[in-house]
Formats: structure tokens, sequence, C-alpha cells
């Protein structure tokens, strides 16, 4: 699965004929209560287990997010899929979110996770 920041969106009249890629339009934004991370990291679960593995997004070392964001995601095949985003400063995880979402094939589908302070009891 590749993940890759949305930076401008351009629809060209010869992409017509091509087909769609499947993809998953990630919104992310942060919680009131979550301090400014120095970095997420994106974790995506499927049916084989896990697909994505604490992936840094942006995928740049150094690079700050700036939230709200979008990233899209290409997944390698269409099923659910549990999205899982960590903040991070200095190491340490500050905040957390999750979204499931179920891919179409040659569509996109959106998803939002609002990322919060704090980790959840699920992880």
């Amino acid at each position: 699965m590749l993940v890759r920041r949305v930076c401008l969106v351009v629809t060209l009249p010869l992409l017509c004929c091509r087909s769609t890629p499947t993809t998953v339009r990630l919104h992310v934004e942060a919680g009131a209560s979550l301090a400014t991370p120095d970095e997420l990291r994106l974790s995506v679960f499927g049916p084989p287990g896990r697909e994505v593995d604490r992936e840094r997004v942006p995928p740049c070392d150094g690079c700050v997010p700036e939230l709200p964001d979008d990233v899209v995601l290409y997944p390698a095949a269409v099923h659910r899929l549990r999205l899982q985003l960590r903040a991070l400063q200095q190491d340490g995880v500050v905040g957390e979110g999750v979204a499931t979402v179920d891919p179409v094939a040659g569509e996109q589908v959106q998803a939002t996770i609002i990322i919060v302070a704090g980790l959840s009891s699920r992880c």
C-alpha cells in the first residue's frame, strides 16, 4: 500500500481513458486537547493483518505534520481496513485516532480521523 500526501488535485481529460485506481482519501484533524505533534505514524490493518506498519506521514524525516491535512492511500486489495494514526513528540505517543473504511474497487472513498490526546484502551 502506498501513502501519498495530497498537494493538488488536477483532473485532466486524458485520464478518462485510464482505469481509476482504488483509493482512500483520509482526512486528519487534531482534537482540541492535542498539542502539535512532531510526527504522525500510520498503521493499516486488514484481514491478512498489519499491512502498513507505523509509516511516517508525511513520509520525510524532519517534516512536521500540519493539521488538518489529507492523505491518499492506495490499498493493494479491496477489503475493510482499520486505520490507526499516532501522534508523537520526542518519540513518545501523545495522541491517537482510528477509523474503519471499506474501499470500493475503482473509486475513491473518504475517511476521517480526529487525533485525540492519550491512547485508546483498544490498542
